[in-house]
């Protein structure tokens, strides 16, 4: 975007640090580490589980129409651009993840082999569905915008699409269930920044929202799973804190310009690809330099596993190299035009 916007930016800065503390909470679960805490940890992963992705999702939504569909023959180019962008990042780092498993195979919960590596054209390896996600919706939600599909059916659409496939149970290797399942929270997103009236909708709404929210908290404190796997009720609940977040962020000072979070938004990508090596690593190192208690562990594993891929960013831009890294369009452009 050329002009950022701060509460987007704060709340990007949030929704990160909840997939940061997700990963966390799902690595320690899987691996069996504190398993005195497994209740613990369980709370916190279904807790997390049930609304941080879609509001990361639909804070996507937000920025993808700001900055690639509104006024959008000046912004084709751009447009075309980040896709190419986000599909080598999801190419870089996902071969990267399979190097990295394969070669620290005793430090991580699950291995890869070389059909996870063959299969990443159509498989993405986690955690980096979402790149690979964003590719689909990008193009999608582009090509609505272009042929100017009513926002009203592809809300409507959308939310058909994602109840249905928190209904249904299939597996293929192409992620298509999960995609479906998402897709009402990116949309979301686009909707809420094209429409005045959702961006600033009405107290009952904001409190109805709030609500659904604190039934939802009850929810998973007596059942303990993610409510997205509840079918239909998850998506109607995750889709109230959607609200309910942006709402609080857009309106309200404190959170909307808070610095912290802000800047975290402002590395939110840089974060998102980075930090599942150090959360694995962290998981791995902190017991044995005596770090014995769960809390500490957890707090200082989430600390390190956000701070660390922002040094690594400001390292590459130090030494020029991270546009090559997270935006090679702009890399070579800038190298075609100094040649």
């Amino acid at each position: 975007m050329s002009k950022r916007i701060m509460w987007l930016d704060s709340l990007k800065g949030l929704a990160i640090v909840l997939v940061v503390m997700g990963h966390v909470a799902d690595g320690y679960l899987s691996a069996g580490t504190f398993p005195e805490y497994t209740k613990v940890f369980q709370y916190i992963y279904s807790f997390l589980y049930s609304f941080h992705m879609p509001l990361f999702l639909a804070v996507s939504g937000y920025v993808f129409y700001t900055a690639y569909c509104a006024r959008l023959r000046e912004k084709q180019d751009r447009y075309v651009r980040q896709l190419i962008n986000i599909g080598y990042i999801y190419i870089i780092f996902s071969v990267l993840q399979c190097v990295m498993k394969t070669l620290a195979a005793a430090m991580v919960n699950n291995s890869i082999g070389l059909k996870d590596f063959l299969l990443i054209p159509i498989k993405p390896v986690s955690p980096y569905w979402y790149l690979y996600f964003m590719l689909f919706y990008y193009v999608i939600f582009h090509t609505a915008e272009k042929y100017k599909v009513r926002v009203g059916i592809c809300l409507a659409a959308a939310f058909a699409v994602s109840i249905a496939a928190s209904c249904l149970k299939f597996d293929i290797v192409f992620p298509l269930r999960r995609m479906m399942l998402y897709v009402c929270f990116f949309y979301m997103g686009i909707f809420i920044a094209k429409t005045k009236e959702a961006a600033e909708p009405p107290k009952a709404v904001t409190y109805s929202c709030g609500a659904v929210c604190a039934a939802g908290v009850v929810l998973v404190a007596v059942f303990n799973k993610s409510l997205l796997t509840v079918p239909a009720i998850g998506i109607i609940i995750a889709a109230a804190a959607v609200i309910l977040f942006i709402r609080l962020f857009s309106s309200v000072k404190a959170l909307g310009e808070n610095r912290l979070l802000v800047f975290l938004g402002g590395y939110s990508l840089e974060i998102y690809v980075i930090h599942c090596y150090v959360t694995a690593a962290g998981r791995a190192i902190l017991p044995k330099l005596g770090i014995s208690n769960f809390a500490l562990n957890f707090l200082l594993n989430t600390v390190i596993a956000t701070v660390l891929p922002i040094l690594c960013a400001y390292i590459l831009k130090k030494i020029r190299l991270h546009d090559l890294v997270f935006r090679p369009t702009e890399f070579f452009k800038k190298k075609e035009k100094s040649a």
